[in-house]
């Protein structure tokens, strides 16, 4: 059975740090990107799911959470994509399956369209920017980014924005994630449908998050249980194992 532990990467280039957790030990790669300044922990799940089906998923932090860092000024979504790739060379995995959660899924879709040779596959999860949000949930995720709100203000709009109803309850288990809102606050995002690297994020480098006011929101059993089928379907040497797990499993029943 796959140890649901990780394993710390710190890879070093020039004058950028990247961070990284490896779970498993399986021929082929995931790479996995979180929310908009969200820490890696908040798909340590998804990751250590993936591992059991036979992948090695590897989740990192954004320059300025956790240990890595680097130039901020200026970032483009390809300098974060390049983060990524830097991340796969020192894996040596020559060709890697990438998921990006909600802000994770840009960076995601510019590693893939700078590097298309190299990406097996590529998941989106909770994918926006099509449709822009009404004006009141951006006035909400406005609120949402202030450092200077309370643990239970911020865990109550972290419910209201991040989960489906029903689901609010969990928003609680993420505020031990720690909370990076400057990296969040500070960065001014530039999207368009046709060219997906013209965002940017501005960021402390050196901001390290206050525990118990936190940022992120745990993933949904489904949401891992899809990732995984998907993933498990592209590679034919895991798929009779992903089935095998999965008819063991409990069928998930949350939205």
């Amino acid at each position: 059975m796959v140890s649901r532990s990780s394993r710390q990467l710190l890879v070093e280039r020039e004058e950028r740090r990247i961070e990284a957790f490896e779970y498993g030990e399986g021929n082929e790669t995931v790479i996995l990107a979180a929310g908009n300044a969200r820490p890696a922990a908040q798909l340590d799940r998804l990751a250590a799911d993936l591992a059991t089906t036979g992948f090695r998923a590897i989740t990192y932090n954004y320059r300025g959470i956790g240990n890595s860092s680097g130039p901020i000024g200026g970032l483009l979504l390809h300098d974060l994509a390049d983060d990524v790739w830097a991340l796969a060379d020192d894996v040596d995995a020559r060709r890697v399956h990438l998921v990006g959660k909600t802000y994770g899924n840009r960076v995601m879709r510019t590693a893939a369209s700078d590097q298309p040779d190299r990406c097996a596959s590529l998941v989106l999860v909770g994918a926006g920017g099509l449709i822009p949000p009404s004006e009141e949930t951006q006035a909400l995720y406005r609120r949402f980014l202030d450092p200077s709100i309370s643990t239970q203000e911020w865990t109550e709009l972290n419910a209201a924005l991040m989960y489906a109803p029903g689901h609010e309850h969990l928003s609680a288990a993420a505020a031990d994630l720690g909370s990076f809102p400057d990296v969040a606050r500070r960065g001014k995002q530039r999207h368009t449908d046709r060219r997906v690297g013209d965002g940017r994020i501005v960021a402390n480098a050196h901001h390290r998050g206050t525990p118990g006011s936190s940022g992120g929101s745990s993933q949904r059993p489904r949401h891992r249980h899809r990732a995984a089928q998907f993933l498990a379907g592209r590679s034919p040497r895991l798929r009779s194992q992903h089935d095998r797990r999965t008819a063991r499993s409990t069928q998930p029943t949350h939205r």
